[in-house]
Formats: C-alpha cells, sequence, structure tokens
C-alpha cells in the first residue's frame, strides 16, 4: 500500500510541475495580450451611457440571472470587492503600497504594470455571502457594428451585460487526476480572484432593435444563440441565464433537468474539443455545471449600472485581484486577477460582429478547423483572418436568409 500511495503521490507531483509549465507565463505575455487589444483597430460606436435611450433598451432586455446553489452570488465592484482590497507591488508583494483604495486611485494606477489589486477576503467567506450581504449589479453597454453581407451592410446593435463575481474556481468536472494536480498549486473552488469577463450580449437588428439572438462570453471562448432557432425569445424580452457552477459562465438557462454538463476549455485555441469535432479532451478541458430552477439554482436580482465608457472596471491594464505564484516562484495567468472587462477576446475579435462570426462554428465544418489549425498557433502568434473571412460569409448568409436580408 505504501508503495502505491508513493507511486500516486509522484504522479500527482509530476502533474502539478505540468501544470505549472503549461500555463506558467509572466508579465510580458500578459502585457503583449493587453497592447495587442488595445492597438487593434475598432470600427464600433459606444452609445452614450447617459442617453435615457441607453438605459432604455438595456432595461427591456436586461437578462434574468441565476446562479448554482452553493456557488457564488454576484456582487457590486465600487461597493463589495475595492473596498475589500489593499494594492501590491509585484517586486515586493509582501508590501502593502495602499491599504484604502477607491475609484480615483484606480484611475491612477490603472496603467502601472507593476501594480495589482489584492482582494482580502478569503474564498469561504465569499461563497457564504448571500444576496442580503451584497449589491448584485449588472453593468450595461451598447455597442453598433456592421456586418457586410453579399447585399450590403448589416447593422448590429449589441448589448453587453456584465457581472462581478469575487472569484472564479474551475469548472465542476475536470476529471479526478486532474483535480488533484490542481489541488497541489491552488483551490479549485477559488482559482483566481475576481470573476469579470463572463458576459451577456443581446444581438439586435440595428434600424428594428429585433432580437436576433445571444453572444455568451465564457472561458475565453464565446458561443453564439440564434433566437427562434437554437431557442424560443422570450415574450418579456428577458433572456434567462444561469451561470455555472464555481466558475461563473453565462449559459442560457434549460429547465428539463435539474443541471446539465457542458464542455469547456481554458484555452481557446482547443475548439475542435469545445464544440464536439473531437472527443480527446486537452489538459484545460472539463465540464461546466448548469443548474436549473428544477435543480435549485437562485435567482439574483440585480441593479442595472451605467459606468462610465473609460471607467477603470472596463480598461485597467493592471491585475484586479491578486497574483497567485505558484509554489511562490511561478506566475501564470490562469492564477492571477483579470485586466479590465474590456479585455476578453483577441484584438483580431475585438469588433463584435468579427467576434460573433468567429463564433459561429459548425462542428462540421472541416475548412474552418483546418485554418484555425493552420493560423492559430498560440495567443501571441496567430493570424485570424482566413478564418474570418470564411466565417463572416457563413454568418452574413444565415443572417440574410433567416431574418429576410
Amino acid at each position: 500500500m505504501s508503495v502505491l500511495l508513493h507511486h500516486l503521490g509522484r504522479q500527482f507531483l509530476l502533474l502539478g510541475i505540468f501544470l505549472v509549465l503549461g500555463c506558467s507565463e509572466g508579465i510580458d505575455s500578459e502585457m503583449t495580450f493587453i497592447k495587442d487589444v488595445v492597438s487593434s483597430s475598432s470600427r464600433m460606436e459606444n452609445w452614450s451611457q447617459d442617453s435615457p435611450d441607453t438605459r432604455r433598451l438595456l432595461e427591456k432586455f436586461k437578462p434574468r440571472v441565476f446562479v448554482a446553489p452553493d456557488s457564488y452570488t454576484p456582487i457590486s465592484f465600487y461597493r463589495d470587492y475595492l473596498p475589500l482590497c489593499v494594492v501590491r507591488d509585484r517586486k515586493d508583494p509582501r508590501e502593502i503600497q495602499h491599504q484604502k483604495i477607491g475609484r480615483e486611485m484606480l484611475k491612477d494606477i490603472q496603467f502601472s504594470p507593476n501594480l495589482y489589486l489584492d482582494y482580502r477576503l478569503s474564498v469561504q467567506a465569499a461563497r457564504r455571502l448571500a444576496v442580503k450581504d451584497v449589491h448584485p449589479e449588472m453593468y450595461g453597454r451598447i455597442y453598433t457594428d456592421v456586418m457586410s453581407t453579399d447585399t450590403g451592410q448589416m447593422t448590429l446593435v449589441f448589448l453587453k451585460y456584465s457581472l462581478v463575481f469575487p472569484y472564479s474556481g474551475l469548472p465542476s468536472e475536470i476529471g479526478r487526476l486532474k483535480k488533484w494536480g490542481s489541488r497541489l498549486i491552488g483551490d479549485p473552488t477559488g482559482w483566481h480572484e475576481l470573476d469579470i469577463h463572463g458576459a451577456i450580449h443581446i444581438v439586435l437588428e440595428g434600424k428594428t432593435h429585433q432580437p436576433i439572438g445571444v453572444l455568451l462570453a465564457q472561458h475565453n471562448h464565446h458561443r453564439i444563440y440564434f433566437a427562434g432557432e437554437d431557442f424560443k425569445w422570450p415574450e418579456d424580452n428577458r433572456v434567462t441565464i444561469s451561470f455555472s457552477q464555481l466558475s461563473n459562465e453565462p449559459y442560457l438557462m434549460n429547465d428539463s433537468a435539474a443541471y446539465r454538463l457542458e464542455r469547456t476549455v481554458g484555452n481557446p485555441m482547443h475548439i475542435a474539443y469545445l464544440f464536439g469535432a473531437t472527443d480527446k479532451a486537452p489538459l484545460g478541458g472539463g465540464m461546466d455545471k448548469v443548474f436549473s430552477k428544477k435543480g435549485g439554482a437562485r435567482h439574483v436580482p440585480t441593479e442595472l449600472v451605467l459606468l462610465p465608457v473609460a471607467d477603470p472596471l472596463y480598461t485597467a491594464w493592471i491585475p484586479l485581484g491578486n497574483i497567485e505564484k505558484i509554489w511562490g516562484f511561478w506566475e501564470t495567468w490562469y492564477r492571477r486577477g483579470p485586466p479590465g472587462i474590456d479585455f476578453y477576446t483577441l484584438g483580431a475579435l475585438k469588433n463584435l460582429a468579427d467576434l460573433s462570426a468567429f463564433w459561429f462554428i459548425d462542428p462540421t465544418d472541416k475548412d474552418f478547423f483546418r485554418l484555425v489549425e493552420k493560423d492559430f498557433d498560440d495567443l501571441e502568434n496567430y493570424d485570424l483572418v482566413p478564418a474570418l473571412v470564411h466565417q463572416r460569409k457563413r454568418l452574413a448568409s444565415s443572417l440574410a436568409v433567416n431574418r429576410g436580408h
């Protein structure tokens, strides 16, 4: 028995080391990603955050939010999260640079790459927070973009809703061995502080504001669903979203069972597994557990908040949560707080019409997967233009046929 335990311990240690080496990235990689997004051109138009029309449209289509029975409750960034943060320096993280921080100070330090926030509430305490203890908020934006079609250009309106969770856990189902390995380097239920990149986009026709569908931002990847084809559009225009257990990723709610499991990946390059083109799971692959009302999913009433366009919650370059060094030595992209909400996809997909097109994926489309495999080497070395040209034609054709354009 002792020999077996020794062997298993060695295997878990090797797995932990493999996980570290497989996802260790420092500040250079982080800044490369951020600068890629910042430098990429945008053709989108922001609706004014001060306009009554912006609030009216966001309220009209505001999604209903549910979370898993034992999962995190959405909070307010400025009322619940930031007051419990301190500022640390990467060079000397043991010394606190600022004990108290507010919105104005965050504005001042948001582009200082050597600084980061550290949330001072434990994973266990954060999981015990209920709606009565916090201020659940939903942050809204409206963007206008254009999709080129064979007959011209189609204007699309994107209502983007973002929520804040105090921590992000790993997917519920990652396999026993990987779960043990993850425990060697962190807490699977609270993998990193702050979760802000799971977003809900309601897609509307530009002129009529009739709903086209929903684009969901999940674990560094996206899924798009069409109203009337993939799901029934609600009569009150408020789509029901269930956030997955602990990993806080948005999914359309389905009440046919207590819960369902959905494939997910930590690396957006693993698209083939994500969409079922292959059953070979990558190291970072797993299954999100998505609860329904039958399974005890908790409804969370949220307040719609419209922050300024240049608010640091959206634009900050610094990690807005702690940098967890594995075993005290290695920094990793996956175990540090995220930059602002704007940094949730590659620069090449910054425009929301392109983001929608790229993720309009047909699992049987061999041409698409061939293009991705050929031109998507890693997050710093990629060329998505061929895949985007291919996907734009597919999405434009589908919209033109199904929407009468």
